[in-house]
């Protein structure tokens, strides 16, 4: 080629390049921003190919392509321009959608912005590069970088837990992120940011359908959260509803409907959990920090597929950064918080009298998981025995006699020896929509006082009332509900001592048949061991006998927990008796406790780490323990 030719294309190129410099794609943009995307899709490839280096018309083009779902043609198209931070952190946002956390980690650290470090950091904590995590984490300004920094260097383990957990929802991992918080939310030290939590992700679990852990969390909290008793008892319906008792989470919704008039429940609030009921566990993520389907964030309503950041781009509102104006999303807080619902008090409404509609019971069914029987019999304990091995025949849940609990164990003075570690849960209680009485005066008409007292709203009149008939000559079966309103609303109420009271009478003088019931007590003793360590036992035990009224994870779950805390309970004795001449007898029940624990572990595919660790120290041999 001649010079003429050499220069003439270059010439060419130069022309080009000014030409596409002014290449106007506002008219594009203008219908990206009004929701056209077939027809900004349209003009923005008209643009580039005029100039497919052109970067606005790359940028908004690449955009189209991520929200169509081709995520490996967006990428390409933000490869042909020029490399910068505004176009790696694009292309972060790119892989995220594709959930291509490897992309992202890179991508985000090119960037060099917070916004694209945050996301890598977060990356690294999931592949468990926690100091790479933290390293990256003090390049970033902010209150999160700042909250990850202080769980991974808190010496509390279930810190640690959390803030993987964390990250594993904000980049959408939400399934392992729920399974992860189940196992180290519960065990945190801090007993405010404990129920918090608890709170939080028994809701983020309930809306990706996961029942069984969502109702774990749930139980662990041992006081509501200031000013969140109508979320958990939300969060409670929501789970019913995505265990499929939809005619009970009905009832608990129309009872927290009940109490919008009166200022105790956020209509908009409620409004949002009843939605977020209805399509939890849809392949698609919602756009709020509890995994609703709408909430308040900083006082505006953030709710739907998408979003508007500040110019007016649309945002698809599960999207960690804006894409044109790349800010942080606001309703994708790593940490929360839960969201802040107003409360209105209404003007009162004449309303007729309506007929009372009882919440149905769990349905009776066979367990999901039971281990087969031992060939070998078990070495059984003299003074506390366990139950059968064998799997129990599916029976309706009938009238048993009230048995008495044992007296609490009076430890030594002495220091008992180091223990194992111990996970346990803090129980609540759950209770049933109780019926009306025909005569409603005071506090004779408990249907219409259920919903007050599910918020702990109970007046002092009320509640003297109720223990009032609680000691009346009344038929059993009313005596039962009184206490179960009494029940529910000492916990509402944060009357952790009353509740305790409350619940012993119930167990011990009304009816042990509910394994709820007995479980969740047996579940709040564990905060006293040893001195409650037969209690727990007791309870527990109890709490087996009628296990066959759970179903599906939910009886996995609760029948693992019973398991672990009975040899848990058994452990402790064992380890206060040390000093007090009868250490044989309860070592010998807490190896028979753990191994029943393991064998079930095994059989439900649960870990089995800690249960084994307890056999072989009990039994002082590895082949009891063996399978």
């Amino acid at each position: 080629m001649n010079h003429f030719g050499i220069l003439s294309l270059a010439v060419l190129a130069s022309c080009s390049s000014l030409l596409g410099d002014q290449i106007d794609s506002s008219e594009a943009e203008a219908a990206l921003k009004t929701g056209d995307l077939d027809g900004a899709r349209r003009i923005f490839d008209e643009l580039a190919q005029t100039d497919p280096h052109n970067e606005p018309v790359a940028t908004g083009q690449a955009y189209v392509q991520l929200l169509a779902g081709e995520y490996e043609l967006a990428d390409e198209t933000l490869s042909r321009i020029e490399a910068s931070p505004e176009t790696n952190l694009r292309r972060a946002l790119v892989a995220f959608r594709d959930a291509d956390l490897d992309s992202v980690k890179v991508l985000g650290i090119a960037s060099g912005r917070s916004e694209g470090l945050l996301l890598a950091a977060q990356v690294q904590l999931i592949d468990l590069e926690g100091d790479d995590a933290v390293a990256l984490l003090h390049e970033v300004d902010g209150p999160v970088a700042a909250e990850f920094i202080r769980r991974l260097r808190d010496p509390d383990p279930a810190m640690t837990g959390s803030a993987e957990a964390a990250a594993l929802w904000s980049m959408g991992e939400r399934g392992s992120a729920c399974e992860t918080a189940g196992e180290v939310v519960e065990t945190l030290s801090d007993d405010l940011l404990r129920n918090d939590e608890l709170l939080l992700w028994a809701g983020r679990s309930a809306s990706i359908g996961l029942a069984a852990t969502a109702q774990a969390l749930l139980d662990g909290i041992d006081a509501v959260p200031v000013d969140q008793n109508w979320r958990y008892q939300a969060t409670q319906a929501m789970i019913w509803h995505v265990d499929g008792q939809v005619e009970r989470a009905s009832a608990r919704f129309a009872a927290l409907d009940a109490q919008v008039s009166a200022g105790a429940v956020p209509a908009d609030g409620l409004a949002d959990a009843m939605a977020t009921a209805e399509v939890a566990g849809e392949a698609r993520a919602f756009p709020c920090q509890d995994g609703w389907v709408a909430c308040m964030v900083d006082g505006e309503r953030l709710e739907g597929p998408f979003s508007a950041d500040a110019d007016g781009f649309p945002v698809p509102t599960d999207l960690p950064v804006g894409y044109y104006d790349l800010a942080p999303q606001p309703g994708l807080e790593a940490f929360g918080p839960l969201s802040v619902y107003e409360l209105q008090m209404a003007d009162p409404v004449e309303e007729p009298p309506q007929a009372a509609v009882a919440e149905p019971s769990e349905p009776a069914a066979a367990p999901v998981v039971e281990p087969a029987p031992r060939t070998e019999p078990p070495i059984e304990p003299t003074t506390v025995q366990p139950e059968s091995r064998s799997a129990p025949e599916p029976s309706v849940r009938a009238e048993t006699a009230i048995a008495a609990p044992p007296a609490p164990f009076v430890p030594s003075e002495s220091e008992p020896p180091p223990v194992l570690e111990q996970e346990v849960d803090i129980a609540v209680v759950e209770t049933d929509i109780v019926a009306v009485s025909e005569d409603a005066v005071m506090c004779d008409d408990l249907f219409s006082l259920e919903p007050p007292a599910l918020l702990g709203r109970l007046s002092s009149g009320q509640i003297a009332c109720l223990e009032g008939r609680l000691a009346d000559a009344l038929p059993l079966t009313i005596l039962r509900k009184v206490s179960r309103v009494l029940m529910m609303n000492a916990f509402s109420a944060r009357d952790m001592d009353s509740w305790q009271q409350l619940i012993h009478h119930h167990l011990t003088e009304l009816d042990q048949s509910d394994p709820n019931l007995c479980y969740r007590y047996a579940l709040f003793l564990t905060r006293n061991l040893p001195a409650r360590a037969a209690d727990v036992i007791f309870w527990a035990d109890r709490a087996l006998e009628n296990r066959t009224v759970w179903v599906g994870d939910n009886y996995t779950t609760r029948v693992f927990s019973l398991y672990k805390i009975r040899a848990v309970a058994a452990q402790s004795l064992w380890q206060a008796a040390a000093e007090q001449g009868d250490v044989d007898n309860h070592r010998n029940v807490t190896r028979v406790y753990a191994r029943e624990w393991l064998e079930y572990a095994r059989a439900a595919s649960k870990d089995t780490t800690k249960a084994l660790a307890l056999c072989v120290s009990a039994a002082g041999t590895e082949s009891y323990c063996s399978q």
